[in-house]
């Protein structure tokens, strides 16, 4: 709860995989309140009280998740649309061609982003959409400590810098908006 305000605040990027690793650990916990309550509130350096308003918060989560049946896999429509947002702003970033550094960054990810979602197919949504479900793809092969190609580390760098550089023109434009129109 209070991370997610926090890097929601702070980096749009860092949101986005936050919570999907939010949606897969309440998955992990298979929903149940009392796992989630002793596995993940219960470690929270907090008081009872503050507790209280974290189990509250993870059983919304847990309730959205299956309101919109991703018990299993996928991510709620609100992550979606948080992504959504994100590549209309890449897309005018880009568009506006008044950050080269940006630019720059995209076009050396853009092959294998193109590579990637050819090998998503239908899932790919859009680039932005296939970057967080790479990295996210890579975080699990890291948490469950499966060895990571050389090759993938590389275009997970790529990727990793070009959405760090586009989380920071994002937050840019929600404190003072950007000349991208």
């Amino acid at each position: 709860m209070y991370i997610a305000e926090k890097k929601k605040r702070e980096n749009i990027a860092e949101y986005i995989l936050y919570l999907f690793q939010i949606e897969d650990l309440i998955r992990s916990q298979s929903f149940a309140e009392d796992k989630i309550h002793q596995n993940i509130v219960e470690k929270y350096p907090v008081e009872d009280l503050e507790k209280e308003k974290i189990i509250h918060w993870y059983m919304n989560f847990a309730d959205m998740m299956k309101r919109e049946h991703l018990e299993n896999k996928g991510h709620m429509q609100f992550i979606h649309n948080q992504m959504n947002d994100l590549f209309e702003f890449h897309s005018l970033v880009v568009k506006s061609n008044k950050y080269s550094q940006y630019n720059d960054a995209y076009l050396a990810v853009q092959p294998s982003l193109m590579e990637l979602a050819s090998k998503m197919g239908d899932q790919a949504e859009n680039e932005i959409q296939v970057s967080f479900s790479f990295l996210y793809g890579v975080v699990l092969l890291r948490m469950q400590q499966k060895e990571v190609s050389v090759g993938t580390l590389t275009v997970s760098k790529e990727i990793s810098t070009m959405l760090g550089m586009l989380a920071s023109l994002y937050k840019k434009n929600q404190e003072e908006e950007l000349d991208i129109y």
